[in-house]
Formats: C-alpha cells, sequence, structure tokens
C-alpha cells in the first residue's frame, strides 16, 4: 500500500516544531497532486481487495447467464474507473464523479444484478 505521508505541524510554515518532532505525528498527505496520488492509490486498493468476490460472483453468474453478466460487468467496471478518477479529485469522497460511478455503475447496474442471477441460479439449481 504505497502511500505518500506527512508530518502533522501547527506551523503557518508547515515545519514540524521540536515538540512535534518527538510526538511524530504522521498523516497521509491530502493537498495537491500527491493527495490525488494518494486517493487513487487508496481507490485501486478498495478495488483489488474487492477482486476475489467480484471474480467469483462473475463466475457463477456466467455459466446460467453469459450475456447478462458480461453487460453487468462492463457496467461494474465502468463504475470502479470513474470510482478511481472521481476519489482523485480534489474534491474527494464527495465528487459527483466518484458517486455516480459507485452507486450507480457498481451497486446498482452491476453487483445487485450479478447477485441475483447468482441467486436466482442457485434457488434453480437447488429445485432440479
Amino acid at each position: 500500500n504505497q502511500q505518500i505521508y506527512k508530518m502533522l505541524s501547527s506551523e503557518p510554515n508547515g515545519k514540524p516544531t521540536e515538540e512535534e518532532r518527538k510526538r511524530g505525528y504522521v498523516v497521509v498527505e491530502n493537498e495537491g497532486a500527491i493527495g490525488a496520488f494518494n486517493r487513487a492509490n487508496r481507490s485501486m486498493h478498495n478495488f483489488v481487495e474487492n477482486n476475489v468476490a467480484t471474480g467469483a460472483r462473475i463466475l457463477c453468474c456466467a455459466f446460467v447467464f453469459p450475456f447478462p453478466t458480461f453487460v453487468t460487468t462492463c457496467f461494474y467496471f465502468v463504475g470502479r474507473v470513474m470510482h478511481q478518477i472521481g476519489y482523485s479529485d480534489p474534491v474527494g469522497f464527495n465528487s459527483t464523479v466518484r458517486l455516480v460511478g459507485f452507486i450507480l455503475f457498481t451497486e446498482l447496474l452491476g453487483e445487485v444484478p450479478q447477485l441475483g442471477m447468482c441467486l436466482y441460479g442457485g434457488i434453480m439449481a437447488l429445485r432440479g
């Protein structure tokens, strides 16, 4: 998890005092290009954390519903790209692009239909 950090300072010039150096409060940089990098990197790692569940869901759906799974997977990945672009925006968490990408594409058009297809396929398989 590559992040760029800074030492917290109360000084106007941004340089920590000797006391602050001794305490050693270190936080993730959120300002400027470095902050955009940190946020985009965090979004990418969120995606990597969800890959196993997403892959398993896609595999379960693809055998029963190949075309709808393809379409929902495309929506899912478009949403993830929008999420990462929006997360690196200076506004960060409240970015419209991020929210649209995550809520509309990733959740409503990606994960929820795939979960429904998995459940429906599983119930139909159990019924025989």
